[in-house]
């Protein structure tokens, strides 16, 4: 593989796409409850993003419904007849789906993260000020607490 100098090519790209884009979006609440997977148990930070991000999207859907919708509607979801709130369910819905079909866990204990670590990990994710204060929605210590225990 690291014989194959397009692969190469075509990884280094898609690394420097996904720079330019993080620059510019100042993450949030989802980059930093993955901080602590990534360190602790070594989870790659984009599977631990793609396993928290749809239980942080629902904590953070009554931010801004309006948003959320246009998630679903940009992932090409039939909202046809559904309310604001319906379509913003319905992007989070979207997501895990997506997550499943290219193979991403849903779950910590897939990943053999151990529950006793919830704890520590909700402490250490909160410590990451400069992403959890751009979070749309206030998080508190419990909150993350209660999300990682959701994901778990």
């Amino acid at each position: 593989c690291g014989e194959d100098i397009q692969a190469r090519y075509n990884m280094s790209l898609g690394s420097l796409y996904g720079g330019m884009c993080l620059g510019s979006v100042n993450t949030a609440a989802v980059h930093a409850m993955a901080y602590p997977l990534g360190g602790m148990f070594n989870v790659p930070h984009g599977m631990a993003n793609s396993l928290l991000l749809p239980y942080v999207m629902r904590f953070n859907l009554i931010s801004d419904l309006e948003k959320f919708a246009s998630i679903a509607i940009g992932l090409g979801e039939n909202v046809d007849g559904l309310s604001l709130r319906e379509v913003a369910d319905v992007a989070v819905d979207a997501v895990v789906q997506l997550s499943k079909d290219v193979g991403i866990v849903s779950r910590m204990r897939e990943l053999d993260i151990p529950e006793e670590a919830i704890d520590e990990m909700a402490e250490a994710a909160m410590k990451v000020t400069r992403l959890m204060n751009n979070n749309p929605r206030r998080m508190g210590l419990e909150d993350a607490r209660r999300i990682y225990r959701e994901a778990y």
